[in-house]
């Protein structure tokens, strides 16, 4: 009876622990794949224009969202503060939303796709990895075009 216990206590702390690793598969020179824990270099958004910025901004809170998430556990002080943490999340996520506004829905649909996941990234669910995850997707398909926005 100890031992199924202390099983499930090791499988909830794991769980509730578990971070976000990015794999990401990059295409060769000569047509091999490669994979790496950092993005490709075709990946790497570095223009000066607002849409660059605000793509580096919503990357940066990718990973904030997902700190925040896998640093609460099931007791009370830690909820409360993941609570905390989650609401100056929101915060910072008000004020890039303001600028995500300014550009075209149409044009840089992931960015928008990728704001929505950005809300639930950051909240105190089980489920913030997932949205995590899926903001970050989204934020890679919009590199395609940004490239095409290179200053």
């Amino acid at each position: 009876m100890k031992l199924n216990l202390a099983l499930t206590l090791l499988i909830f702390t794991s769980l509730s622990t578990s971070a976000i690793a990015e794999i990401y598969q990059c295409k060769q020179t000569d047509g091999r794949s490669s994979f790496s824990n950092t993005p490709c270099p075709s990946q790497i958004v570095d223009g000066t224009t607002e849409i660059h910025t605000l793509w580096r901004e919503m990357n940066s809170l990718i990973k904030e969202g997902a700190e925040i998430s896998s640093q609460m556990g099931p007791d009370y002080y830690s909820i409360l503060s993941c609570n905390e943490k989650s609401d100056a999340y929101n915060l910072k996520l008000d004020q890039v939303d303001k600028t995500l506004k300014s550009l075209s829905p149409v044009t840089h649909k992931k960015m928008y796709l990728a704001m929505e996941s950005l809300r639930e990234c950051g909240s105190c669910r089980a489920s913030a990895p997932t949205y995590c995850q899926r903001a970050s997707t989204n934020l890679m398909a919009e590199t395609k075009v940004l490239a095409s926005t290179d200053n």
